[in-house]
């Protein structure tokens, strides 16, 4: 139980010393935060692509909820109030967060929206596309044939090691 709990508070204290954020300022109670297998997704409410991810990520926490934390995360060109209307408009249960100084995103080389981390006690498992939806801008496929992130959760949940840990994710660039 020692390890988990230590787990806990190194992943909560990864977050806030990545973020300078409101929420994290008032001591917002992460809904992972007892989680130590987090998923950082990066989303932007104007890109289309994003936007087209949602029901899967929703389908996906719906599914993962109890082992598995999802945390959005918005670029610092983004406001609190965006970030609340997005959440509201396309009914996000996860927590959203914005990277004040993009931090997160350098730090990860972060170029796209979306692109995810999978991350387990501060190691990144996986970072890359959601799956192969889309192959390029602009050009997708009617359904995906490959599912990256889940494959990664599902390896990860079962003690196994995750067999593809990048890949390249199509989106909206990152304005830094």
């Amino acid at each position: 139980m020692g390890g988990l709990r230590l787990s806990i508070i190194i992943s909560t204290m990864f977050l806030f010393c990545f973020f300078d954020n409101t929420e994290a300022k008032q001591g917002h109670d992460f809904n992972g935060a007892e989680k130590d297998l987090i998923i950082y997704i990066f989303l932007a409410p104007d890109c289309p692509i994003s936007l087209k991810y949602i029901n899967t990520l929703r389908e996906m926490d719906s599914i993962f909820h109890k082992e598995v934390a999802f945390i959005g995360l918005f670029p610092k060109t983004y406001s609190t109030n965006q970030m609340e209307e997005f959440r509201k408009e396309y009914n996000i249960n996860f927590d959203i967060l914005i990277d004040d100084n993009n931090n997160f995103i350098n730090k990860f080389n972060i170029s796209v929206t979306p692109e995810v981390l999978l991350i387990k006690n501060d190691k990144v498992l996986y970072q890359g596309a959601i799956n192969n939806w889309f192959y390029a801008l602009g050009k997708n496929r009617a359904k995906p044939t490959e599912h990256y992130l889940i494959d990664a959760i599902s390896l990860t949940l079962a003690n196994e090691k995750v067999e593809v840990a990048k890949t390249e994710a199509i989106g909206c660039i990152i304005s830094k």
